[in-house]
């Protein structure tokens, strides 16, 4: 008899979706949703207060005040809190510290003098960095551990209004609003100024940074280019998307990447630009100017410069198909391990990595005993209870262990490959029949032989 364990992997559905699903309007106090962050299944917006809202209904659950202020940007923290930066139009800003679980101020602290505007707020190895649009420009430096400023780093004369940022690879990136705009690379183990990009003539106000695949995406507010590409190994410019009928502006906290495709607000539109070739390849129609971008799972979700203000769900990609293991439960419910943990029971996963897959090698059921026979990995088999196997994430896999009844003892797995069975005897002589036909032959060839002699 047999039982088999299947252990099947899917491919999530390549990006062929682009449309509005809903649209959550927020209380009247809530206005200007400038920033998004996101954490265990709920969406946190910036909008004058801090708003919580549940993504798998997408409703509000409920809003908190931040200490004098108006909540503008916001950071998810390396500890886990969620950091907002209070805008009052240059006087007093300052950081909240908001406990999510929660979900209260647990602490509040001043920028200190001269550090006003934290249009953008970046989180990185311990540290939260705050861009202050400033002239000249400056970028704060906080230590989460003590909850207090670690330094203040000037930008050059010139250098003046930065209001977006991104970090990779131990340097950030801001951008300035000048004109042209220009890109400053900062040494965050120094925090030091280390190059700067000055972009063509044109080409001015540099708002949203993001950064993929080493590159990185600058987006303008009104210039020649919408979008400028930056190469970060020679920190150079190598090409741009010009602004065309779907709007322009882009505001600090409105670019999002997912995949393949970058999603920029502009001027009452989402558009969509396709970086394998660094061009339009379609946008939406979504009525008020897009001010924040977020991106989690198959859905976009876009924060409006409007009081109330409006928070829009856009379905970006198709649902992923689903991913899991199953267990034929005839005539037996083998326990198997994964990774070192017992399963029994469907196991969903896409995450590409090395699976480690074991059983026992017999069980025992209704007083029958059944052995391990083999595993068969992708059409592969094998005869080792214990196996790891390297999923990509770029195919289908199958899994199957067998079981069998029999007499093989416990622990012993059948050889690979395969014993083949001996031929069966002809005519169904069984082997004593043999013998019988041998010991006749014998006594007629004796016979024979006395005769003759």
């Amino acid at each position: 008899m047999l039982s088999s364990l299947v252990f099947s992997l899917f491919i999530p559905s390549v990006l062929s979706i682009f449309s509005l699903i809903s649209t959550l309007t927020l209380e009247s106090d809530e206005e200007y949703a400038w920033d998004f962050a996101t954490k265990d299944g709920y969406l946190y917006v910036a909008a004058t207060k801090v708003v919580k809202i549940n993504l798998a209904t997408f409703s509000r659950v409920s809003s908190i005040s931040v200490t004098g202020a108006s909540a503008f940007s916001m950071a998810l923290g390396t500890d886990g809190f969620l950091y907002v930066g209070n805008y009052v139009l240059g006087t007093g800003e300052a950081i909240s510290k908001i406990n999510l679980v929660t979900f209260t101020e647990i602490d509040t602290l001043s920028l200190g003098s001269g550090n006003n505007y934290p249009f953008t707020l970046l989180a990185d190895s311990g540290f939260l960095y705050a861009v202050c649009k400033t002239t000249p420009g400056r970028i704060v430096k906080i230590n989460l551990a003590t909850f207090s400023v670690s330094s203040t780093l000037q930008l050059a004369s010139g250098e003046n209004g930065p209001s977006g940022g991104a970090i990779s690879g131990g340097f950030l990136y801001v951008g300035c609003s000048t004109a042209p705009a220009k890109i400053v690379k900062i040494n965050l183990a120094t925090f030091t100024e280390e190059e700067i990009l000055p972009l063509l003539t044109g080409e001015d106000d540099a708002t949203a940074l993001k950064i993929k695949d080493n590159f990185l995406y600058v987006g303008l507010w009104y210039a020649t280019s919408l979008i400028v590409k930056v190469n970060l190994s020679t920190f150079a410019r190598v090409g741009s998307i010009p602004p065309d009928t779907y709007g322009y502006k882009i505001e600090p906290h409105s670019m999002g990447i997912n995949g393949a495709y970058l999603y920029a607000g502009t001027d009452e539109y989402i558009i969509k630009i396709n970086l394998t070739t660094f061009s339009y390849d379609s946008s939406l129609d979504v009525s008020l100017d897009p001010e924040a971008v977020l991106i989690s799972g198959i859905y976009l979700y876009a924060g409006h410069d409007y009081s109330p203000a409006d928070i829009d769900k856009i379905q970006i990609a198709e649902t992923p198909i689903p991913t899991y293991f199953f267990i034929n439960s005839e005539p037996i419910n083998v326990t198997f391990q994964i990774n070192g943990v017992s399963q029994n029971a469907p196991y969903n996963t896409s995450t590409p990595g090395n699976y480690f897959l074991s059983v026992e090698s017999f069980a025992i059921s209704d007083g029958t005993v059944y052995y391990f026979q083999y595993w068969t990995v992708a059409g592969i088999d094998s005869y080792d209870s214990a196996l790891q196997f390297y999923f990509s994430g770029a195919q289908n896999v199958t899994a199957t262990v067998h079981f069998i009844t029999g007499r093989k003892p416990p622990g012993v797995a059948i050889p690979f490959p395969k014993p083949t069975p001996k031929p069966a005897l002809p005519y169904g002589i069984n082997l004593w029949l043999l013998l019988l036909l041998i010991l006749i032959l014998a006594l007629i060839i004796a016979s024979v032989y006395k005769r003759l002699k």
